[in-house]
């Protein structure tokens, strides 16, 4: 379950944890890298894929009057990424030095 906090309160989305390649897939597809002149670089990031792996991954929310909203659905997915990335990182033990 993915807590989120929007202007009309919380909303819970439930979602099955996406796979590797889904996760791969998805970062591919949602940031565009631009080289533009003078050496700046412009970033663009999409919400379609976000919602489209959300879909992909069974999610749901009850939380809603209509239509789950295609960013909503997105930051879900971010937030379980990160989640998950931050609980399998390398954790730093104190005891062992």
């Amino acid at each position: 379950m993915v807590e989120l906090r929007v202007v009309s309160g919380t909303v819970h989305h439930h979602l099955k944890v996406p796979t590797t390649d889904q996760i791969f897939a998805w970062r591919r597809a949602a940031v565009h890298s631009l080289d533009l002149p003078y050496n700046v670089r412009q970033l663009r990031v999409t919400t379609e894929p976000g919602a489209r792996l959300w879909d992909a991954c069974g999610g749901s929310s009850e939380d809603y009057e209509g239509p789950v909203p295609a960013i909503h659905k997105d930051h879900a997915v971010r937030g379980l990424v990160e989640h998950m990335e931050r609980a399998l990182a390398p954790q730093s033990d104190e005891t062992n030095f």
